[in-house]
């Protein structure tokens, strides 16, 4: 249990890792980030091989209304993981990085995304807000449906509450 609370409120580094490939949505109400990227990064398999992966990073990350699953086929049918955040709770990290390999297909749909613009002027012009090699993100109603060969994840700074985490073969995907 007080591992639980040490990752939850972000005293506990998290680490996730994934094999293989996996189809991801992604809801999001609002959320903001500051992007960066690294091209190419390597990643190296057990027989010594190297593979060029993009390494996708999101700095400052504020979500709200966030809903994201995963699902793999399994003999006993579609298997579900889902995690939402619950009641206008705000999901939060200092970083999170992602190191995709290729990816087979996306679609993007929903409300706005606004790249570079998190600042205005006092007439509200917006102006640009990144330094160098960074990108301000913001985006309001979305729905990512990604499939990718996804390498490694990592998070750091992780904290949120409010929480609903499901799996298995009854569950539904976000959208």
């Amino acid at each position: 249990m007080l591992m639980v609370g040490g990752v939850l409120t972000g005293g506990l580094p998290v680490s996730i890792a994934a094999d293989g490939q996996r189809r991801i949505k992604l809801a999001v109400k609002d959320m903001s980030a500051t992007g960066y990227g690294a091209f190419p990064q390597f990643f190296q398999t057990k027989d010594g091989r190297k593979h060029p992966v993009v390494t996708v990073g999101l700095s400052g990350v504020r979500a709200t209304g966030l809903c994201g699953s995963g699902k793999a086929q399994t003999p006993l049918g579609d298997y579900v993981v889902r995690v939402e955040t619950k009641g206008g709770q705000q999901l939060r990290a200092d970083d999170l990085k992602i190191a995709i390999e290729n990816v087979d297909g996306g679609n993007l749909a929903g409300g706005t995304i606004t790249l570079n613009r998190h600042d205005t002027a006092p007439d509200g012009t917006p102006i640009d807000s990144g330094h160098e090699g960074a990108l301000p993100i913001t985006a309001r109603s979305m729905l990512l449906d990604l499939h990718a060969d996804v390498r490694w994840v990592t998070v750091s700074g992780l904290k949120l509450s409010a929480v609903d985490l499901s799996n298995g073969t009854d569950v539904k995907e976000c959208f």
